[in-house]
């Protein structure tokens, strides 16, 4: 989450970074974890928020991530370090809890209430589907171009529609059956709204955790809409009766 002038962007390689991690994690049998970025870093990021460190988590629970940890948790002696005193991290400096602290102790009881299901479907990684929006003025992102093994298509997906940047983690359960993570990948500073449409082979309603609260809601023709907030993730799961 990087600062320019006028803004801000994603650095375009993280993606890329994730999904080097997964497969060699995959190819050697090994746990994915993660950290989350809890603070600036040497005035060329932004100060995360809460939306910030959202679309870190779940862009990387979509890459099939099981640990998530947040750097720096306690701020370091930033004036010995770099002559400043005002980049804080989850503590500030006299060990008082900062408002980064209390987004990610938000955050954490969202993931936590959807933790026992993904961790049901994390080991079934198959992928992760980059999606350019249909909103999306130059119809290409550096980040999705970057990929070396991005999903293609999946089985059970008929098709996949979405009016900002998305990407979309597979997995399969150890029952056969299959679970999505969907995030809105733009930058979260932006607050931009993305409005998915994903239809379903057979499915006829779908179970999905949003915030760690479970909702089932019906699937005509295998139809399911969601519209993601900024950084948002939602973990879906197409049921067939």
């Amino acid at each position: 989450l990087r600062k320019k002038k006028g803004g801000y962007y994603v650095s375009a390689c993280f993606l890329r970074n994730l999904e080097e991690i997964q497969n060699l994690c995959r190819k050697k049998q090994m746990e994915h974890w993660q950290f989350v970025q809890g603070s600036m870093a040497y005035g060329i990021s932004k100060a995360p928020d809460y939306f910030d460190m959202r679309l870190q988590i779940y862009t990387s629970l979509c890459y099939g991530a099981t640990v998530l940890q947040y750097y720096c948790y306690c701020t370091p002696p930033i004036k010995a370090i770099m002559g400043k005193s005002k980049w804080t991290s989850m503590l500030d400096s006299y060990g008082n809890k900062t408002a980064r602290y209390r987004a990610a102790k938000r955050l954490n009881a969202e993931v936590h209430g959807m933790g026992s299901v993904f961790m049901q479907y994390a080991a079934g990684w198959r992928g992760v589907m980059p999606v350019v929006g249909s909103e999306n003025p130059s119809g290409k992102n550096e980040a999705f171009d970057m990929l070396e093994t991005p999903l293609q298509s999946h089985e059970d997906l008929i098709s996949v529609a979405a009016s900002q940047d998305t990407i979309i983690g597979a997995f399969d359960g150890q029952k056969g059956e299959n679970a999505f993570m969907l995030v809105n990948y733009t930058v979260p500073a932006y607050r931009i709204q993305d409005s998915v449409r994903l239809t379903f082979r057979d499915a006829t309603k779908v179970i999905y955790y949003r915030a760690g609260k479970k909702y089932i809601v019906s699937a005509p023709e295998g139809r399911f809409d969601l519209t993601l907030a900024a950084g948002e993730g939602v973990f879906v799961i197409p049921v067939r009766e």
